[in-house]
């Protein structure tokens, strides 16, 4: 399938690799848990679309720039067009993906890099907010496999209506064995 209203084609995710150069606060959690509420508050912007309903189904890069702007870049690291940001907000077709999409590789593997003016993300760290964990095993590996592929600080969001349940017990055991050296907050 091609991505082209988002500025990227199938051929050019097949052409590169996701790089994370800076060290990354990234935030996992089950899906609904309050992952994109919990970015925004930190940063005190509404930045990431947040809903009642499974929102975010890509990977979402948030780095520091003196404009905003929002880009896909596909597995392999190439970029899509870089458009301005209206109202400093990602829209939504950039990470609510369709059902079929959403376990898609070609499709949902694709990362969303925003650059935002933020004084916290100025000195240096990114935040990523990431797919519900255990919604399905495609959005599962590209969650875990970002996590591997950064500097990681992770935190973990528990929806406060259900406490820690079993599923998060299992997702942060998980991520604990595979990554060596893993920060979890």
């Amino acid at each position: 399938q091609s991505l082209q209203h988002l500025g990227i084609t199938e051929a050019q995710l097949n052409s590169g690799r996701n790089n994370f150069d800076n060290p990354c606060l990234a935030v996992l959690g089950q899906t609904k848990a309050g992952k994109s509420t919990f970015v925004n508050v930190f940063l005190r912007q509404g930045i990431v679309p947040q809903d009642s309903k499974r929102c975010t189904a890509r990977i979402t890069k948030l780095t520091y720039s003196k404009q905003s702007y929002v880009t896909v870049v596909g597995p392999e690291g190439q970029s899509g067009l870089a458009k301005s940001l209206k109202g400093d907000r990602i829209p939504d077709k950039y990470l609510n993906l369709n059902e079929e999409d959403r376990n898609n590789p070609l499709v949902a593997n694709a990362v969303v890099k925003a650059g935002i003016k933020s004084n916290f993300l100025k000195n240096g760290l990114d935040i990523i907010d990431s797919p519900g964990l255990n919604e399905n095993m495609t959005l599962n590996e590209i969650s875990k496999e970002m996590v591997r592929n950064t500097l990681p600080v992770i935190i973990y969001v528990i929806d406060g209506r259900l406490s820690l349940t079993e599923a998060d017990v299992t997702d942060i055991n998980d991520l604990k064995s595979s990554i060596p050296n893993l920060t979890i907050i």
